[in-house]
């Protein structure tokens, strides 16, 4: 909880973190914060996306591109969002990774 909340994570999202990853949450989310995305309810790749940049991802990363692409394909195929509304977002998130 401690790396967690000293990364700027809310105490509510530490607690699902650590509910879900339990004493390896540090080590877990060292090595892929992408995961976060994947494994915790409520949080997307943008949140995701800013605790890399935190643990010093670079922008130019090869697994932010990778978890970035398939958040915009999830995304522009229907993403539980008017097809128009989620494109665009996909499309700008697209963007941000490059």
């Amino acid at each position: 909880m401690i790396f967690l909340h000293s990364h700027g994570v809310g105490t509510s999202r530490a607690v699902r973190i650590f509910k879900t990853y339990g004493a390896d949450a540090s080590r877990l989310i060292s090595e892929n914060p992408y995961r976060l995305a994947r494994d915790i309810r409520g949080i997307g790749f943008e949140s995701a996306d800013q605790f890399a940049s935190k643990l010093g991802i670079e922008k130019t990363a090869m697994i932010r591109a990778r978890t970035g692409i398939g958040y915009a394909l999830t995304e522009a195929s229907g993403g539980g969002e008017p097809r128009g509304a989620s494109f665009s977002r996909a499309r700008r998130n697209s963007a941000a990774a490059q």
